[in-house]
């Protein structure tokens, strides 16, 4: 008898057991179920999800004293048509009871677009030609060492010159983020005369945006040929019975030819572009170390110490 009382009890456990099981399982259902989309779709690089909502009445109200609307998304579990009364799950899972004095309009399969942001290809372990301007500032402070008798009307000063170089680059993509090449530069569109050839290297931070910063740097050698007007001594006057002197200046045009090393470091933003292509704006910052320089068009040959430095924004497009 008592073997019969277990054996009963024992299968009474496992009914209990398997509807505890079941409704785990129903609630597990319905939270995946409700949480989701009722359907969702790709058309290109849109995705088109599909939800019931609820407008539903808040309790703040605006200037014309109309009820804020908060639409909810989620699922229609049931709708009375009798009294108008909404048994809602919003997609935290929650069910909730709307009156019909509480939403202000209610939907079947509304679709919502998002758009998908597609990834732009950018070239790796690949050759790269880039294209483009920069226009450019240089300032060009100046001392002048044996400026004997006063030769020169200013002992120091500063000059400067503005253009607009077209650069072209060619190099090697290494993986995505390293870039090596020859870099060449034409000043056109100034009063120098000028040119600059070397290396340059690119280092791109984040290589899988679609917009994405890097830093450029190069060495190059630049030769540059540039005019600048000086007060010189056109004659000495004494004047009165102290002879008191008085120094007279004319302007004259100095020719200039440096050959020096140029150092560039700056900050760049690429824009990739379809088919690995992209397009860049860099500011970079030019530094002149002056290897050699010739002066013409003075009497007396100048001792000048120049400091060259410069600035320039370059908009480059990379194929």
């Amino acid at each position: 008898m008592s073997k019969i009382i277990i054996f009963e009890a024992e299968i009474l456990n496992l009914i209990i057991m398997k509807k505890i099981f079941f409704l785990l399982l129903l609630v597990l259902y319905a939270s995946v179920l409700f949480a989701q989309p009722k359907s969702k779709r790709q058309e290109g690089n849109k995705i088109i999800e599909v939800y019931d909502v609820v407008g539903v009445r808040g309790k703040l109200v605006d200037r014309a004293g109309n009820h804020i609307i908060s639409e909810k998304k989620g699922r229609i579990v049931s709708y009375d048509e009798y009294n108008g009364a909404i048994v809602f799950q919003a997609t935290d899972n929650k069910i909730y009871r709307y009156e019909n004095y509480e939403y202000e309009y209610f939907q079947y399969d509304k679709e919502f677009v998002k758009k998908i942001r597609v990834l732009k290809p950018r070239k790796e372990n690949k050759f790269g030609l880039s294209v483009g301007a920069s226009p450019f500032s240089l300032f060009v402070p100046f001392d002048i060492k044996n400026n004997t008798n006063d030769y020169f009307a200013e002992n120091s000063g500063d000059m400067g010159a503005m253009g607009i170089g077209l650069d072209v680059v060619a190099g090697r993509y290494i993986n995505k983020n390293h870039f090596v090449g020859l870099a060449g530069q034409y000043i056109f569109l100034s009063f120098i005369d000028a040119f600059n050839i070397g290396a340059k290297y690119q280092y791109l931070y984040s290589p899988n945006k679609n917009v994405s910063f890097y830093f450029p740097v190069a060495m190059k050698y630049n030769k540059m040929n540039c005019d600048f007007k000086f007060s010189v001594l056109d004659s000495v006057a004494y004047i009165g019975e102290n002879q008191f002197e008085q120094k007279y200046y004319k302007d004259v045009t100095g020719y200039f030819d440096f050959n020096s090393a140029e150092l560039n470091i700056g900050q760049g933003i690429s824009f990739a572009m379809k088919n690995e292509k992209s397009i860049s704006v860099e500011v970079m910052f030019m530094k002149y170390f002056i290897l050699s320089n010739k002066i013409s068009g003075f009497e007396k040959k100048p001792d000048i110490d120049f400091n060259i430095n410069g600035v320039e924004v370059s908009v480059l497009v990379n194929f």
